[in-house]
């Protein structure tokens, strides 16, 4: 599995197509750049590995100016209903 980090202007489009690819859900925090002061959208979500690359894909589709950290996870605990291939 990995998890996704992303900070974005495009957080309504990205998460519907998380849910729409994907039928994961993501959750969203509002942040703000220390650099540029901009506020952007924070999202989080945890995939398979098999699902990266078109994760991936579709979020620079959305947005190309997207920060993405995308990190290897070795368990989710909790409110995860679907398994990730």
């Amino acid at each position: 599995m990995v998890g996704y980090t992303m900070a974005t202007i495009a957080g309504d489009e990205i998460t519907e197509a998380v849910f729409r690819l994907l039928g994961h859900s993501v959750t969203r925090f509002t942040g703000e750049g220390s650099y540029s002061h901009e506020v952007k959208e924070v999202l989080y979500t945890v995939c398979g590995k098999y699902e990266e690359k078109h994760l991936t894909d579709a979020i620079m589709e959305i947005d190309p100016k997207a920060f993405v950290n995308i990190m290897d996870t070795h368990r989710v605990v909790g409110n995860f209903k679907q398994k990730p291939y």
